[in-house]
């Protein structure tokens, strides 16, 4: 982080003297100046995807030694890019492990209670115990037991044109913490949802939910 305070530092410095050149009539000496601006930004935004990245695989190292020691096979697995929030599934051991701010909760299937996509404090799908198993019952009356695995979440897809935050929101049996948040795309300013950014954080988000929900499903069949 220091070196990139540096070169912050520096890049002000340099649009400071631009300016001052400026003043001085002295255009090719000031366009030095900017030029020398630009290449400190980009040095100082390159050192600091270079420390989150290495802040994130440092991260995914410490997590590994901990799942192998508990017994916890990575069957699935998703951490989001500031390595805070998370989640592994262990089809092996049926469990699920959920990340949160570098620490680690393991639950069985059964107690996860429902799941929801949220795009912007807006629940998009969502899919729990009771919907899963009142769909069971009723695909099942109908169609001879083929559709206690049949049907899909409630959703309620709404067709904003601008996104800056994605979750994945969990309610697990657990009176003490009973809620949890996994983040899937978190920005300062809202970008469009034809952006590849977008598209590819709502598909992960999209394919993790669809997971759970296949978690809940199969708990409502053997139930």
């Amino acid at each position: 982080m220091e070196a990139r305070k540096k070169y912050i530092l520096l890049s002000v410095l340099c649009l400071i003297a631009m300016w001052a050149v400026m003043l001085t009539s002295m255009p090719y000496l000031s366009l030095a100046f900017f030029a020398l601006s630009l290449l400190f930004a980009y040095g100082a935004q390159t050192e600091y995807k270079l420390e989150k990245e290495k802040k994130r695989n440092n991260f995914i190292k410490q997590l590994d030694a901990e799942l192998e020691a508990k017994g916890i096979t990575k069957s699935q697995f998703y951490l989001d890019e500031n390595a805070e929030t998370g989640i592994v599934i262990d089809e092996k051991n049926q469990k699920f492990t959920i990340i949160n701010k570098q620490s680690l909760i393991t639950l069985p299937y059964s107690s996860l209670v429902e799941v929801e996509l949220v795009e912007d404090e807006v629940s998009v799908l969502k899919a729990n115990k009771a919907s899963v198993i009142g769909r069971s019952i009723v695909g099942g009356a109908i169609l001879g037991g083929v559709g206690s695995i049949i049907g899909a979440a409630t959703s309620t897809k709404t067709s904003s044109k601008e996104v800056k935050k994605i979750d994945l929101r969990l309610i697990v049996d657990d009176l003490s913490n009973p809620n949890h948040n996994i983040n899937f795309l978190k920005l300062n300013k809202p970008i469009k949802t034809i952006d590849p950014i977008y598209q590819q954080s709502s598909h992960e988000a999209f394919r993790w939910h669809k997971m759970l929900e296949i978690i809940l499903k199969r708990q409502a069949k053997y139930s």
